[in-house]
């Protein structure tokens, strides 16, 4: 085995400079034909391909992942359709509920509104009456104490006048008789 000296190694570089030419260096290309070759590195070794096989792996790589693309974005469509469909049908079931206890609560609220009204018409009628029966019970009550005041008058003698007021007690007790409630009553039957 041999082995350059330093010297020789940078004898060999400045020479592989001076023939060298770097890629950027490289004249342009037009009008690319399917003949050309590409040559490049991978997996850092120097390879070379065909401008028209390089297109086609490109188009298999493109056609590969689009592909894949659409079909994943067709399974992620599919499965937002078919929540957004049950979420719109849960909606639906939520509103239509929502309706019939709407529905239910106007209903319950107009027969306890018409109830209401039938109680506060019953309420006000029996009030209505209760007055009524009051004051016929009152003016009996009235006139019985009219009648009475009469009684007492026609009984009390002309010597006790304004001018008199006082009245002998032992007189009006012997001539005047007391009313009694139960001869109220009899008057306020009579007289309903």
């Amino acid at each position: 085995m041999s082995f350059f000296t330093k010297q020789q190694i940078d004898e060999i570089q400045r020479l592989i400079a001076a023939r060298a030419k770097r890629d950027t260096d490289f004249p342009s290309v037009n009008n690319l034909t399917d003949s050309d070759l590409f040559a490049f590195v991978r997996n850092r070794s120097n390879v070379k391909i065909t401008v028209q096989d390089f297109r086609r792996e490109l188009e298999d790589l493109f056609v590969s992942d689009i592909t894949s693309f659409i079909e994943e974005m067709n399974r992620l469509l599919a499965n937002e359709t078919e929540r957004a469909l049950a979420a719109e049908a849960g909606l639906q079931d939520n509103i239509d509920a929502e309706a019939q206890t709407r529905s239910a609560a106007d209903t319950a609220l107009g027969e306890a509104v018409s109830a209401e009204e039938l109680r506060a018409k019953a309420a006000e009628l029996s009030l209505s009456d209760a007055i009524t029966a009051e004051e016929t019970r009152a003016k009996a009550a009235e006139k019985a104490n009219a009648d009475a005041i009469d009684n007492i008058e026609e009984k009390i003698p002309v010597a006790a006048s304004s001018s008199n007021l006082l009245v002998d007690r032992q007189y009006l007790d012997q001539h005047i008789s007391p009313i009694t409630d139960a001869q109220i009553d009899e008057i306020f039957l009579n007289n309903n």
